[in-house]
């Protein structure tokens, strides 16, 4: 009996897909990644400074590292300072989730306790 069941479940699979697709929420998430990865990009390449002997150098104030050639300078800046990057990306999600939450007829918002003193 377990067989004929490991059976149904495994043909079921094979006919269906076991995720539901939504076309419109893969379109936008794809579109999201782009905008993150676009993000990042220009997130290393306007903290990098190249010198005329092909050297980089990080641009924040507080840090300034040389390092040989711009690869390390990209994992420095991937591995030191990610949480100025993560601010970067979050602001390529800002608009999506605006207007995902304008869109909701019933939007989730925690209840508020608000202290009027003493009664």
């Amino acid at each position: 009996s377990i067989d004929k069941v490991l059976e149904k479940i495994t043909a079921a699979m094979e006919v269906s897909s076991p995720f539901i697709v939504n076309e419109t929420v893969d379109a936008m998430a794809s579109k999201i990644e782009s905008l993150e990865e676009q993000a990042k990009t220009n997130w290393i390449d306007n903290h990098s400074v190249i010198d005329n002997d092909g050297r980089a150098r990080c641009s924040f104030h507080f840090c300034n590292k040389l390092f040989k050639d711009k690869s390390f300078l990209q994992k420095h800046l991937l591995k030191k300072h990610p949480e100025f990057l993560q601010a970067e990306v979050a602001k390529s999600h800002d608009s999506f989730m605006m207007n995902w939450w304008d869109r909701e007829e019933r939007r989730p918002v925690p209840d508020v306790c608000i202290d009027c003193g003493s009664k």
